[in-house]
This record gives structure tokens, C-alpha cells and sequence, in this order.
């Protein structure tokens, strides 16, 4: 079998953009919507869940980085503005 060989400047750009797709996706974003809160992944339009409550939603998250531990919470105030980051570690 032949090998393909790829150069060090492209294996650099294959590996900063799955860097950047992983980064997009570990982590969970509590925002306002509608007078209501939203549970939505990172780079998606569409949100996982919407909840009466603020509590509710965070509920919601930590259970959902609960199946994928390396995920992050950001949670956002109602102005949009970051209030918390929840590290992964304290989501188990």
C-alpha cells in the first residue's frame, strides 16, 4: 500500500478546524428567550429546550453534561451578558 503524505501546513489547518467544531459543541448556553429560558447547544440556531424557569434550565443543562462530562454550562443573564461559567467538573 502506498502512503499519502500531507503537509505539516495543512495537517495544522485540518487540526485547528477540529479544534474549532469540538470547541462549538462542549458547551451548553442557559440564555433568555422570549421571557422564558432556552437550553442550546454552543453553534446552533435551534434550542435544545425552553423552560418557565431559570432554574429549571440549568437543571436541564447540568443533566445533559451530566451524559457528556466534558461539556461546559455558560450561563447568561437576561440582558444576554455572561452571569456564570459552570466547569465541567462541577456538572457530575
Amino acid at each position: 500500500m502506498s502512503e499519502t503524505r500531507i503537509s505539516k501546513e495543512k495537517k495544522d489547518s485540518i487540526i485547528k478546524h477540529l479544534g474549532t467544531l469540538r470547541s462549538r459543541d462542549d458547551k451548553i448556553h442557559v440564555i433568555s428567550k422570549e421571557g422564558r429560558w432556552a437550553v442550546k447547544k454552543e453553534g446552533r440556531s435551534r434550542a435544545y429546550r425552553v423552560l418557565d424557569t431559570k432554574k429549571e434550565a440549568i437543571k436541564t443543562a447540568c443533566s445533559i453534561t451530566k451524559r457528556k462530562p466534558k461539556w461546559e454550562i455558560v450561563v447568561h443573564k437576561k440582558d444576554g451578558t455572561v452571569e456564570a461559567r459552570l466547569p465541567r467538573y462541577n456538572n457530575q
